[in-house]
């Protein structure tokens, strides 16, 4: 089991992260590339939490492995999105040297010395051609116009009850289930390799009115699973000794009231010991929470603990 995880996590990540920094000039495949690399990773933890007979330190290995490759990935594309905010910077100031300048030339050549009004309106017409932005525009980094295009992903899962094969198993949906009819709109569907078919659509109620539909007009072949998105998972690094899955969440919540934290959104899932000694604690929380923990730092017993991702 340990070498199959160690075989998926190198040609998962060496494959994804080669085709990422070749694409990583164009939005669209690299944020696809991203989703692959995400979703591989998660794909490993969850085989891993279902692997009842796997040892706990070799778990604790990989959530470990995992967690850093996370980190990585995401320092070596924000130094791939700088280089090219750079890039773009550069591009344009050149370009705006050489229009001043051709604009320098021709007002040269004419000898024309313009009047106060004539100069305002050439400025303006300088700035124009620089491609300067509103002042009710900025212009955004690349790292924020894909933090606007990210969505939720609400996806169905068909595996055949029998033998049919996933093209099968796609002509029988096509032919029963019309999504005009049911106004639902399909975003993605693909084959996997293990003869599933993952369908997405927009959104939650679209994701059920279609599970719904195949059920009713497909019968007992295919079967259909619905996709639950699971909360997102957080490391608390390098905890106190005394702290344990029980207190977790009263220290996180008293120790930190400027958070505005409720003991209801904190699932503690288990704690576990690096290879320095150190005690980290995983737990779940929801979306919001997430984002509000990754932003600081947080307070336990005489200690101000880290919060990274896995």
């Amino acid at each position: 089991m340990h070498a199959c995880i160690h075989i998926n996590i190198h040609t998962y990540i060496h494959t994804y992260i080669r085709t990422y920094i070749h694409t990583s000039h164009t939005g669209k495949m690299a944020d696809e590339v991203t989703r692959n690399i995400d979703d591989a990773l998660t794909r490993i933890v969850n085989t891993t939490d279902q692997s009842g007979n796997m040892k706990k330190e070799l778990k604790k290995n990989i959530y470990e492995t995992v967690s850093t490759l996370r980190n990585l990935f995401i320092k070596m594309k924000a130094m791939l999105e700088e280089g090219t905010r750079q890039k773009t910077q550069t591009e344009k100031e050149i370009k705006a040297m050489r229009t001043q300048l051709e604009a320098s030339t021709r007002a040269n050549t004419k000898g024309r010395i313009g009047t106060s009004s004539d100069r305002e309106r050439e400025h303006t017409t300088t700035l124009s051609r620089q491609g300067q932005p509103p002042r009710d525009h900025p212009q955004k980094l690349y790292s924020e116009v894909v933090a606007g295009r990210e969505r939720k992903k609400f996806k169905l899962t068909i595996r055949s009850r029998g033998n049919q094969t996933p093209d099968e198993i796609t002509r029988l949906l096509k032919t029963k289930v019309n999504p005009t009819e049911i106004k639902v709109g399909i975003t993605s569907l693909r084959p996997l390799r293990d003869g599933r078919i993952i369908i997405e659509v927009g959104s939650k109620k679209d994701k059920e009115t279609l599970g719904e539909k195949i059920g009713q007009k497909c019968g007992e072949e295919p079967e259909v699973n619905i996709q639950r998105l699971r909360n997102p998972r957080l490391v608390l690094i390098s905890i106190p000794n005394d702290t344990t899955l029980e207190n977790v969440r009263e220290i996180l919540t008293q120790q930190n009231p400027e958070l505005g934290l409720k003991d209801g959104i904190i699932e503690p899932k288990f704690c576990y010991t690096t290879k320095r000694g150190t005690r980290n604690l995983v737990i779940e929380v929801d979306s919001g929470t997430r984002n509000k923990l990754l932003q600081t730092k947080v307070k336990m017993g005489w200690t101000i603990c880290k919060i990274e991702t896995i």
